[in-house]
């Protein structure tokens, strides 16, 4: 099981870093490798959480809150990042 949550890491960074520094995606492209980066985000939260209460759970769901939320910033600024290229009239 450590595995499969490296892995799903592993996934998670490479697609931060897609979104980092490829030149141009595309807007379609980009909301999916978005939408790709929640999903995983979930899945990694459902995984690992424990079936009893205890303080090993509240750490991940910390954790996971805390990245779903870091990702909704990272929508912001895709947003506003094509907003700005409509309003130009640029692809």
């Amino acid at each position: 099981m450590r595995h499969v949550g490296s892995a799903l890491l592993f996934v998670e960074i490479a697609i931060l870093l897609l979104l980092t520094f490829a030149k141009d995606l595309g807007k379609r492209n980009t909301w999916i490798l978005f939408g790709a980066l929640v999903v995983l985000t979930l899945v990694y939260g459902i995984l690992f959480l424990p079936r009893y209460f205890n303080y090993r759970f509240l750490v991940i769901l910390t954790t996971v809150f805390s990245k779903l939320v870091l990702i909704g910033t990272i929508a912001f600024a895709i947003r506003g990042k094509y907003a700005d290229k409509d309003a130009r009239g640029t692809k």
